[in-house]
């Protein structure tokens, strides 16, 4: 898949940023984030103790 950021694919990053706040905000068991848009990603974060080369 390719890779671009948010604002080349019509997302502002600040709003990227916004979603995984309130998804820490709200403890929710979260592992990972990977989000694409028109074939690229565009956000891809790892929350601890998981990490991209960690499988579970």
């Amino acid at each position: 898949m390719k890779i671009s950021t948010p604002e080349a694919q019509g997302i502002p990053s600040k709003a990227l940023e916004r979603f995984a706040d309130k998804l820490k905000e709200q403890k929710l068991p979260v592992h990972s984030i990977l989000m694409a848009r028109h074939g690229h990603m565009i956000m891809e974060a790892y929350y601890q103790p998981y990490d991209k080369e960690k499988l579970h």
